[in-house]
């Protein structure tokens, strides 16, 4: 019994379990920053953000490889180093035992492993699963990619040591305890002082020998060598600590590395070399954050975690209140800086102008119905598409549905497409189709195989959102770009549509106003972009061509009011709005995107599209409803098809003990909400016409295999977006358009 006893006690005061209880009764700062990076992996958090593919599938020179892990690697170990160095300023001095030995700072780093190795081993564990089951790598590009992650923290910790063994004894000449040449700057005083009152704040509350509850037992003396500490200590307390506090000078020159690697990157993140992948530059923010928290633990001990908590909050404050630089986003091609900016806009719809846009579209239907009739048609059916939101695989959808649709039609389907409406990621994939679908006609090279583009759209767009996310909106803000003689901010906004445009080859980096004239001549459908107002919920209606008719005074209590962009703003460059800003007004999800701002007097905010409407409903019904007597007379009926998500219908939780079921899926029926409106507003709708109206739904087959809301999708996810269009009920609505069009 006396062994056993004997055993338990020397697990518990083992240095490793010692140093691991301190940290969670101690320093609950470390535990959080923790507890962040294993819910990321694990994707217990961010998982509806795609956060988790951030970590496991890092991106460099858009390239998943060794290179990539290396760097990651690489920053997990300048991480890891750093909780080190936070942990032995707030937990050594309780431990004085480690001044009697030989390097204290090594020895405590290396006893205190538990945290990070089994981070480690709890990312290897998913990293190996991830890549297998979700990149579907072989087995040897998958020991490749976990033997450079490896790799590049041994990398780290090389190169620490060997600072230690070149810099130990010259440590003390950067911030010096004793009084010498630093002691003369007068700009280092009152640190001096502060550190001093520190040193016997520590001596005074460290225990004298090593006993008591946080008493040292065996420790690690190397990696493969464990000791037993000494029970009694011969140094004097105030000693003891001046000992330890010697390596505090390594945490500032640790904390200007940091400093100045995130602000080369920061500086440099748009040249690819710099643009580090996004879990790498979190792993150093991280960093860079603890050592911050070190020094107000410094100032404030006991008190530190609630002050800089509190100076946190208020910082941010400050920086998203604009009090001391501008940070709300930006429409590219809007006056910002001139006199005009501060125009008041006309928000309210004109009667005779509406009557006037109402006719130029008529003459728009016109066209498109005599463009049809040349296939045969005397009256051809009208399609309208609506779009659903939801990230990079909403996107993927909305366009490769279209596409095989069309393909499997023999390419009639787009032809009689006359109006695109929807929100968010589901609209970028219909803007991408519909540029192709133009450019087919005018007879460019590569367009013609539509769904062979789907690898182009399909590459990876959270990157670079969230390197500037972690390192320029708060960090770095000044940097600007120019476009169309306007200087604009670079912020998440502009990563997001640069590396849109990157990937789909630049081919809708072009004014709004470029689509007029192929609209007004029916060769490419309508599309109308409707962004939440936040000051009002109104929707923003943005189009080539004016449409004041769809912002009139609503006759149906479910139809919004709009407010008509290219009227309100066309003293404020409404044409020259470049149109993927558009599409990413449209799509301005929260943390994601910010939230853009508009010249003019009210000022609007804008925001996601679905936070209105994320089916398109709202506009596509609007419309119908104002056309329906053309309709009647022009056309043999209304297809209308939605692009949506199918997924599993849980409505009532079977668990009786999930008192949180509601609110974990506030979510998803908020969405839920506003489909099951567009559905029961079809209704009246339909009724109003004549002449056939078949609704046919092309849904994303999420209900055994939920795809990530993200702008980063992994080749599994992709292969699920593919497969889905072979689902019964997709297969049956196939079926049906083609029976629709023979």
């Amino acid at each position: 019994m006396k062994s056993v006893n004997k055993i338990l006690k020397d697990i518990y005061f083992f240095f490793p379990v010692q140093l691991f209880l301190e940290t969670f009764r101690r320093n609950h700062m470390l535990v959080l920053f923790w507890l962040l990076l294993f819910l990321f992996i694990t994707k217990g958090a961010g998982y509806r953000y795609g956060v988790y593919t951030l970590f496991l599938e890092p991106e460099y020179l858009e390239h998943i490889n060794f290179l990539s892990f290396l760097i990651l690697g690489f920053t997990t170990g300048i991480f890891i180093m750093t909780y080190h160095i936070s942990s032995y300023i707030t937990n050594a001095y309780q431990f004085p035992v480690i001044a009697t030995l030989s390097k204290p700072f090594l020895r405590f780093s290396l006893n205190n492993f538990i945290i990070p190795v089994g981070f480690i081993i709890t990312y290897l564990i998913f990293s190996i699963r991830y890549q297998h089951d979700y990149l579907l790598l072989s087995f040897s590009d998958i020991l490749i990619n976990i033997l450079s992650f490896l790799t590049g923290i041994v990398i780290f910790y090389m190169l620490t040591f060997a600072y230690f063994r070149i810099m130990n004894h010259s440590m003390e000449n950067i911030i010096s305890l004793s009084k010498g040449k630093l002691g003369q700057w007068k700009l280092t005083k009152p640190l001096q002082r502060i550190l001093q009152k520190d040193l016997l704040w520590k001596a005074a509350k460290a225990p004298v020998h090593n006993i008591g509850n946080a008493k040292v037992g065996l420790y690690f003396f190397t990696p493969f060598h464990i000791r037993r500490a000494p029970m009694r200590i011969t140094l004097q307390p105030a000693r003891a600590q001046q000992i330890l506090n010697r390596n505090r000078s390594f945490a500032v020159v640790f904390a200007f590395l940091i400093l100045f690697s995130l602000t080369i990157i920061g500086l440099y993140i748009n040249k690819p070399f710099f643009a580090i992948p996004a879990a790498a530059s979190l792993m150093l923010m991280f960093g860079m954050a603890l050592l911050v928290y070190d020094l107000f633990y410094v100032f404030f001990k006991e008190y530190a975690l609630w002050i800089f908590l509190a100076l946190l909050i208020l910082v941010f404050y400050i920086i998203n209140s604009g009090i001391i630089v501008h940070r709300e986003g930006q429409a590219y091609g809007l006056i910002y800086n001139t006199s005009q900016s501060n125009k008041s806009l006309s928000l309210a719809p004109d009667p005779g102008q509406a009557q006037k846009d109402y006719r130029n579209t008529l003459a728009i239907l016109d066209r498109w119905k005599e463009k049809v009739k040349k296939s045969g048609e005397r009256l051809p059916r009208l399609v309208i598409i609506n779009h659903c939101g939801g990230g990079l695989k909403a996107a993927l959808w909305s366009y490769y549905s279209v596409a095989f649709a069309d393909s499997l039609m023999h390419h009639r389907l787009l032809p009689h497409v006359e109006l695109l409406t929807g929100a968010s990621g589901g609209m970028f994939g219909a803007a991408y189709l519909r540029e192709l679908y133009l450019r087919k006609q005018q007879g460019y090279a590569g367009a013609d195989s539509l769904t062979a583009r789907f690898q182009d759209l399909s590459r990876d767009m959270l990157n670079p959102i969230v390197l500037h996310l972690a390192l320029k909106d708060w960090f770095i803000t000044f940097q600007t770009f120019e476009y169309n003689h306007q200087i604009y901010r670079r912020d998440r906004g502009w990563a997001l549509e640069h590396k849109f445009n990157k990937n789909t080859g630049y081919i809708l980096n072009k004014p709004l106003s470029a689509y007029r004239k192929p609209e007004e001549e029916a060769l490419i459908p309508l599309m109308f972009l409707t962004p939440t107002t936040i000051n009002d919920g109104r929707q923003l209606l943005i189009s080539p061509i004016h449409t004041s008719y769809m912002c009139d005074r609503p006759v149906l209590k479910e139809t919004p009011s709009m407010i008509e962009f290219l009227r309100a703003y066309q003293f404020l460059g409404a044409d020259q709005l470049r149109f993927t800003t558009a599409l990413r007004l449209n799509a301005s999800y929260p943390f994601i995107t910010p939230v853009a701002t508009l010249p003019g007097k009210p000022p609007l905010n804008i925001t996601d599209a679905g936070l209105r409407d994320n089916f398109g409903y709202l506009a596509s019904l609007r419309f119908l409803y104002v056309f329906r007597d053309w309709i009647n007379q022009n056309t043999s009926g209304v297809v209308f098809i939605s692009i949506g998500i199918d997924k599993k219908n849980e409505i009532i939780s079977t668990n009786p003990n999930d008192v949180l079921a509601p609110f974990e899926n506030l979510y998803e029926d908020f969405f839920n909400f506003q489909r099951l409106n567009g559905q029961v507003m079809i209704h009246p709708i339909r009724s109003m016409f004549d002449v056939d109206f078949d609704i046919v739904n092309l849904n994303l087959d999420e209900r055994d295999n939920r795809i990530s809301l993200s702008w980063h999708l992994t080749t599994r996810e992709k292969e699920l977006i593919k497969t889905s269009i072979f689902t019964p009920g997709n297969q049956a609505s196939l079926k049906r358009l083609q029976e629709l069009f023979k």
